[in-house]
């Protein structure tokens, strides 16, 4: 009896295939951090801005409207702190310090 499930063979070389699932997966990670910024649908309907930090930042449609219309004194507000503010780091410098 096969308890393999259909389709995969048993590895023939444990070493060889862990080397290309690391491969595969430092290619999928590439992939997300070259991907920027992206924005879904949440299931209750809110509007979901991937790519800023490890979790997304989600509001509802009046919330994005008031974001957007206070963005002229965020900017103001970023440029007359411009000095105490930090920036993010990237999320593999940050693992890394």
């Amino acid at each position: 009896m096969n308890t393999q499930p259909q389709g995969h063979h048993a590895p023939t070389n444990l070493e060889a295939e862990i080397a290309a699932l690391r491969a595969e997966n430092a290619r999928l990670k590439a992939n997300k951090t070259s991907q920027g910024t992206g924005i879904r649908l949440s299931a209750k309907g809110g509007i979901s801005l991937y790519g800023l930090g490890r979790f997304p930042v989600t509001l509802y449609v009046s919330q994005w409207e008031a974001v957007a219309a206070s963005l002229p004194a965020i900017q103001k507000f970023i440029q007359d702190n411009a000095q105490a503010i930090a920036d993010a780091q990237p999320q593999a410098e940050a693992k890394q310090a």
